[in-house]
C-alpha cells in the first residue's frame, strides 16, 4: 500500500497544484478547520473520500493554525502534534501521497524558538509516519485475530470486521443499528460531525470519559464540554448516550462479571445499548441522568491520579480512605450544579467507578500518580504508560468548569497544580491537610 509522505521547501499553492497536475494526483483543496463550523469536517472527510487514491493536503498547518495552543508550556513536539492531529483523520483511510510546504511550517513556528528545519522535518515525519501505517495495523488485526498491543491472549470474534478510514467507517455505520464509539474524547466531535453528515440516523453511543479541551482561540470564559454537550452541539439530530462504569476492558474481555451503566434521555438509546451488550457476565442498568454519569466518568480519572499519588507516597489507608470519601464530595457537588442528580454519584458511575479507578491495578490514571511519586517527570510518566490516561488531559477542563460554576474542589486543584509542575507530591498533599476545618456536609 503507498503511503508517502514528503515534506517539500518553498512557496506552497501554484507549486503544489502544478505537482499534482503533472502527477496525475487528485487535488484536495486546504481546509480551514472552524470549531463552530463542525459541518466543514464532513465537507473535509467527503472531499477525500471523492479524490480518490491518491491526494494532496497542502499547508496542513498554516490551515489549521488556531488548533494549536500557543503557550511556552508545550513543546515543539507538542505543537505540532496538534496539527498532525488533523492530518491523521485526513489520511487513515487512503492510499496517500502527502506534501506539506516547510516554508510555512517554519514561519509558524518561530514564536517557539529557533529550529533547524532539519528538526521540523523530523518531528513532522516522526509523527504523521505511524498514522500513515494505519492500514497496515488493520491488516495485522484482520490476520492475527487479535489485538496483541491492547487485549492480548483475546482472540477477536470471527464475526468482528475490521475497517479504517473515513468510507469504511460511514460504510459500516450505514449497515449498522447501534453505533458504538470507542475513542478518546479528544475524537468524539469529529467522529459526530461525520456520523451527522454521512446521514447516519441509528442510536450513537461513547465510551469515552472526560471534558473536552478548550479549543484555541476560543473566547475567555469558554468551558470544556461533556461528550453530551458536544453531541448536543454538533450532531443534535441524532439520539446520543453514553457506556460507562467500573469497566477495566480486559477483565470485560475475559467474561468477568462486571455492571455498567447505559446513559441516555431516549429511552431508544438506553434499551438498544441494554439489548445489545446485556448478558450472563455483563449487567447494564439503565439511567437518564447522562449529566450524572459523564460527570463521574470525567472527575473519577482525576481522583485516581490522586489516588495512585497517596499510595506511591505510602502514606497509608488512612488517607486514601479520606481521599476516595471527600472526592466523592466533590464530584457530587460538581454534579448538582451541572443539573445532574446526587443519587446518581452513589451508583456504579460515581463510586463504583471513583473505587476501580483509584485502587486498580489496571488502571492507567493511578499508575500516573504512582509514577509521579517517585519523581517521574509528567513527560516520562506519559510515555512509560504507552495508553491514553484521560484524567491528565481532563483535570484542567473539569477544574475550570467548576470556577465557573463557584463549585469547590481542592483534590482536583491540587492534581492540576501537579501536573502543571507547580507543587511537588508531598507539597500537594501537606496543601490539602493544611485547608482550614469545615463541616463534612454543606
Amino acid at each position: 500500500m503507498k503511503r508517502n509522505i514528503t515534506l517539500l521547501d518553498g512557496a506552497v499553492g501554484t507549486t503544489l497544484w502544478q505537482l499534482a497536475d503533472e502527477a496525475g494526483v487528485a487535488r484536495v483543496p486546504v481546509w480551514r478547520y472552524n470549531i463552530e463550523h463542525p459541518e466543514l469536517v464532513t465537507k473535509l472527510h467527503k472531499g477525500y473520500i471523492e479524490a480518490g487514491a491518491q491526494m494532496i493536503l497542502a499547508n496542513t498547518f498554516g490551515a489549521n493554525r488556531q488548533m494549536v495552543t500557543r503557550t511556552s508550556s508545550y513543546r515543539v513536539e507538542d505543537v505540532i502534534r496538534a496539527g498532525v492531529r488533523l492530518t491523521k483523520q485526513a489520511i487513515g483511510g487512503a492510499d496517500v501521497t502527502l506534501l506539506c510546504s516547510v516554508g510555512p511550517l517554519m514561519e509558524f513556528m518561530e514564536p517557539y524558538g529557533d529550529l533547524e528545519e532539519e528538526e521540523v522535518e523530523d518531528i513532522f515525519t516522526e509523527m504523521v509516519a505511524p498514522a500513515a501505517e494505519e492500514g497496515a495495523q488493520a491488516d495485522a488485526l484482520r490476520a492475527a485475530r487479535e489485538n496483541a498491543r491492547f487485549l492480548p491472549g483475546v482472540p477477536l470474534p470471527p464475526a468482528l470486521e475490521i475497517g479504517g478510514g473515513s468510507a469504511g467507517l460511514l460504510d459500516a455505520a450505514h449497515r449498522a443499528s447501534l453505533i458504538v464509539i470507542a475513542a478518546p474524547v479528544a475524537a468524539l466531535r469529529a467522529l459526530l460531525a461525520q456520523l451527522s453528515g454521512g446521514g447516519i440516523r441509528v442510536p450513537v453511543a461513547w465510551a469515552c470519559k472526560g471534558f473536552e479541551a478548550v479549543p484555541e482561540g476560543a473566547p475567555e470564559g469558554t468551558f470544556g464540554l461533556m461528550p453530551h454537550e458536544v453531541q448536543q452541539q454538533v450532531a443534535p439530530q441524532l439520539l446520543g448516550g453514553a457506556l460507562s462504569g467500573p469497566s477495566f476492558a480486559l477483565e470485560v474481555a475475559h467474561g468477568q462479571p462486571t455492571a455498567i451503566v447505559a446513559a441516555s434521555r431516549h429511552a431508544a438509546v438506553r434499551d438498544a445499548l441494554q439489548a445489545a451488550f446485556h448478558s450472563a457476565s455483563l449487567r447494564v442498568y439503565a439511567n437518564d441522568d447522562i449529566c450524572g454519569v459523564e460527570t463521574g466518568a470525567a472527575v473519577k480519572n482525576v481522583l485516581a491520579i490522586a489516588c495512585g499519588l497517596v499510595d506511591g507516597l505510602q502514606l497509608g489507608l488512612n488517607t486514601r480512605a479520606a481521599l476516595l470519601a471527600r472526592g466523592l464530595a466533590e464530584m457530587a457537588r460538581l454534579g448538582e450544579a451541572l443539573g445532574a442528580r446526587r443519587e446518581t454519584f452513589m451508583g456504579l458511575s460515581g463510586m463504583g467507578d471513583l473505587v476501580l479507578t483509584a485502587t486498580g491495578e489496571l488502571s492507567r490514571n493511578r499508575r500516573i500518580g504512582l509514577l509521579l511519586a517517585e519523581g517521574r517527570p509528567l513527560a516520562e510518566a506519559l510515555a512509560s504508560l504507552g495508553h491514553v490516561a484521560e484524567g491528565v488531559y481532563s483535570a484542567r477542563t473539569v477544574w475550570q468548569r467548576a470556577q465557573r460554576l463557584g463549585v469547590e474542589m481542592p483534590i482536583t486543584e491540587s492534581v492540576v497544580a501537579l501536573l502543571d509542575g507547580c507543587t511537588t507530591p508531598r507539597e500537594a498533599v501537606a496543601a490539602l491537610m493544611g485547608r482550614e476545618a469545615k463541616t463534612e456536609i454543606q
